[in-house]
């Protein structure tokens, strides 16, 4: 299609807003006057609302689409040899940028004007479209856009594919009754072992004649003879495939990636839910646990306060020193959280050793000690490196246990002021060990959440460490060191960074 596509439109002024939604940077919207004949060379396309726009000449002008819920309209419309769209496609870019295209790129979408089909399956998909912005998930999402490519469509052998968490697999997700009673169990397509993989790995579209041809088909022995496999962005690919040889005419490709192309929108939209509804739900928690904390030394402090008053006994305002104390300690934490916890940004060759040792220069360690094992560089935002290992090591050296129990300062145990505290590179990532009381093992994801703590810590440290490594990609997972201490194992799914490092 022309960059400078120009389209005409002298229809109501509510649908224009519509449409200018809708276009993209390649496509002109042009207004124009219903009462004054437009010059057909100015326009490549126009656009008619409620029937036959009488202000340009149909027959031998641009190529005309009318936007109506009207039957007859639309009867007349299809008899002039015009396309035909529902209104609410005004509103819908997706559908507008394909029949736009089509319209006006001779002989795309012949045979579907000449058989009706158009309208009909536009206004489906266009339902299609509102089940996929409604699905609650991406294996809903899934869902819908198999059943639609199946009733809607009538391609019956398809399946959505989508990537795995550790992005080494597509997964079967969805797929038709035809697929399963054809192949029995779908099978999961590992990188780089087949055609969807190199559609999904290079996010461009491909339309195959022949698949026993294709020298990197999943299984060349296969009896399906055609596919049509379509990006999904970075979630995955729709699979559509026939037993027959050439078997998707020019309309099956057009609809396909109409419905590709708004699958790929309502995933990209359940993903953000998903991702958002976590975040409140770990941000909830995260308040309640904060309110908790704040309201036990309130609560004391207004108890000894009213015994001093009682009592005249200024040694309950200790217990008032004290618990203000705690709060001052609370919010000083939050503040660290806040400023700690925000993203990660370029990231670059750091050599852990080095970070490390800056990162004890910061800490008050008394008499503990910091020991580099084997060496490596990583790719990282060295601020935010910094600021894990600072929070590391404060957790194994600042605070010594007092009780008879083993206690958690800033979401971890701590040994006394003479821990030793170990940094060492390991394949695909790094560790802090240290040499204190540790972590039990039952406590070890519940201590990876906001407000594990004793009363004498905030709960804030390894969230602070766990945001930093999630920033930058990384894994967090705690364990029990080799001296029984706690170990911080970060994968980071580098075996090496080149030499340069800082």
């Amino acid at each position: 299609m022309c960059p400078s596509l120009r389209v005409a439109y002298g229809g109501p002024a509510n649908v224009r807003e519509a449409i200018e939604r809708s276009l993209d940077e390649r496509m002109t919207l042009v207004s124009v006057d219903p009462a004054e004949p437009t010059p057909s060379s100015e326009v490549d396309c126009v656009l008619g609302v409620g029937s036959l726009p009488d202000w340009i000449a149909v027959e031998t002008g641009p190529p005309t689409i009318v936007l109506t819920d009207d039957e007859d309209a639309a009867n007349a419309a299809r008899t002039a040899g015009v396309r035909v769209l529902p209104t609410a496609a005004a509103d819908r870019p997706a559908i507008l940028h394909a029949q736009i295209e089509a319209a006006t790129t001779p002989g795309r979408l012949d045979a579907v004007t000449e058989d009706g089909r158009t309208a009909w399956t536009l206004e489906r998909l266009l339902e299609a479209t509102r089940d996929l912005m409604a699905a609650d998930g991406e294996a809903k999402v899934a869902t819908v856009a198999v059943s639609a490519a199946d009733r809607v469509l009538g391609l019956t052998h398809t399946g959505l594919h989508l990537v795995d968490a550790t992005g080494d697999r597509l997964e079967p997700v969805a797929y038709t009754d035809t697929v399963e009673a054809s192949l029995g169990t779908v099978p999961t397509l590992e990188r780089d072992e087949s055609l969807a993989w190199e559609v999904f790995e290079s996010g461009e579209d491909r339309i195959i004649d022949g698949v026993h041809e294709e020298s990197s088909a999943h299984n060349p022995e296969t009896h399906l003879r055609s596919e049509m496999i379509f990006s999904l962005g970075d979630h995955g690919v729709l699979l559509i495939a026939s037993d027959s040889m050439d078997a998707f005419d020019d309309a099956d490709v057009y609809f396909a990636k109409l419905l590709a192309a708004t699958t790929t929108a309502a995933l990209d939209r359940a993903t953000r839910e998903s991702a958002l509804s976590e975040k409140n739900a770990r941000l909830e928690e995260f308040i309640g646990v904060v309110s908790h904390d704040l309201r036990n030394p309130l609560t004391v402090a207004e108890g000894s306060v009213s015994l001093a008053r009682k009592t005249g006994d200024d040694a309950h305002l200790e217990q008032v020193s004290e618990s203000h104390r705690r709060i001052r300690e609370i919010i000083e934490g939050l503040l660290v959280l806040a400023r700690e916890g925000k993203s990660v940004g370029e990231t670059r060759p750091v050599i852990l050793g080095t970070v490390a040792e800056e990162a004890w220069e910061n800490v008050d360690t008394g008499g503990s000690t910091l020991v580099v094992g084997d060496d490596r560089s990583v790719h990282a935002d060295r601020n935010r490196l910094t600021q894990l290992f600072e929070n590391a090591f404060r957790n194994s050296v600042e605070h010594s246990s007092t009780s008879s129990r083993p206690r958690a300062d800033d979401s971890a145990e701590h040994a006394g002021p003479d821990v030793t505290v170990t940094v060492e590179a390991i394949s695909g990532g790094f560790v802090i060990d240290d040499d204190g009381p540790g972590i039990p093992e039952s406590e070890h994801e519940v201590a990876l959440e906001p407000g594990y703590s004793t009363d004498e810590g905030t709960g804030f440290g390894l969230v602070i460490i766990r945001n930093i490594a999630e920033g930058h990609g990384w894994d967090l997972v705690l364990a029990e060191s080799e001296s029984g201490g706690l170990r911080l194992e970060i994968t980071t799914d580098e075996t090496s960074c080149p030499d340069g490092g800082q």
